[in-house]
């Protein structure tokens, strides 16, 4: 529901949840076959995210984080995973330069708000506002997703696990007056780990019955949970 209100309002929120859906296919795709295509691909969704809404900035500095705990030797290493932090990076680098030298001011100002603390003195506001954009009927299954994502060490899904925990921090942390479209695109991250996490489930419930019935009761598991989660 708050997705479909702030569609209709000219606001950067709703496109920069999409963006981030699209990013996170290009980040699973990276990482599963190293190819360079998904490298350009994913920096430059990096790049349209920034251009939707600066809040967007933050993802890069996500995924340096994520690449200096992960794939330190790969990031520069490996071609495709170098494209994908070079492009986005070394644009902000080159926006902040030009900004400096035409304008005597840097462009992309949000980097202020990583020294001022603001949020602090209202104790977790971003985080009650994930109560109203996940729903209490997905936050069990978001759970579940991120302690299976962690004990399978399901690889793909580290860069989602990094950027949701790193955008909701600096929310917490550095804005005060959080509001709830600021958190909307952590959506996206929250419904794949969701998802991950259900058919997980549906996998394990199914070996209950004869083989030749799991697959049909797999797939009746998971339309009968999102049916339940789409209509509450």
């Amino acid at each position: 529901h708050i997705f479909w209100f702030y569609s209709v309002r000219p606001l950067g929120d709703s496109p920069m949840l999409v963006t981030t859906i699209i990013l996170l296919y290009f980040m699973v795709k990276l990482e599963k076959e190293k190819n360079v295509m998904w490298g350009v691909l994913s920096g430059i969704t990096f790049l349209s995210l920034i251009l939707t809404k600066k809040q967007a900035v933050i993802y890069v500095f996500a995924l340096l984080i994520y690449y200096i705990l992960f794939k330190r030797k790969e990031m520069f290493k490996n071609k495709s995973v170098l494209i994908s932090w070079v492009i986005p990076a070394g644009s902000m680098a080159l926006a902040h330069l030009l900004g400096k030298i035409f304008f005597g001011t840097w462009l992309i100002t949000v980097y202020r708000l990583f020294f001022h603390f603001r949020g602090m003195p209202f104790g977790l506001e971003a985080l009650g506002m994930l109560k109203w954009i996940f729903t209490w009927y997905l936050i069990p299954f978001v759970i579940l997703g991120i302690l299976f994502v962690i004990f399978y060490k399901k690889k793909e899904y580290y860069f989602g696990l990094v950027l949701f925990f790193f955008n909701w921090l600096f929310f917490e942390i550095n804005v005060d007056n959080t509001q709830d479209r600021y958190m909307l695109p952590l959506l996206s991250i929250a419904l794949i780990l969701a998802v991950f996490s259900i058919e997980e489930i549906a996998y394990y419930f199914s070996l209950v019955f004869p083989k030749k019935a799991r697959l049909t009761i797999k797939r009746l598991f998971v339309l009968s949970v999102v049916i339940l989660i789409c209509f509450n």
